[in-house]
């Protein structure tokens, strides 16, 4: 059996009882129903890359991988974006729209009780 690197290592993080898994955050969703209502507005029920709405699959989709799925990290993409998203990562975003998505998620409030 061959040992993992340190990619593949998995490190807790004890604050939130979840893990990184080689460059990528894994746990719970960490959203509730008002959330996703909450995010839908944010997004205008629009895909953040393209902003295409009738006739799209839309999907909430963490922004950085090294980060818990928290309002602050979800974006709505079309199934046409993911696809590229998970291809290229953020390269596949122009850098107009990624300044966009990135002040928007900052904007959003930090949980369901702010």
């Amino acid at each position: 059996q061959q040992a993992a690197t340190k990619d593949e290592q998995i490190q807790p993080i004890p604050e939130t009882g979840c893990l990184i898994k080689g460059k990528t955050w894994v746990g719970p969703l960490q959203i509730d129903a008002d959330d996703v209502e909450y995010l839908l507005e944010v997004w205008r029920n629009r895909c953040a890359v393209t902003g295409a709405r009738l006739g799209t699959v839309i999907e909430l989709v963490r922004w950085d991988i090294l980060k818990p799925s928290v309002c602050q990290n979800l974006v709505l993409m079309s199934t046409h974006a993911i696809k590229e998203f998970d291809e290229k990562g953020i390269d596949s975003v122009p850098e107009h729209v990624q300044s966009t998505i990135t002040n928007r998620l900052k904007s959003c409030r930090v949980d369901a009780y702010a």
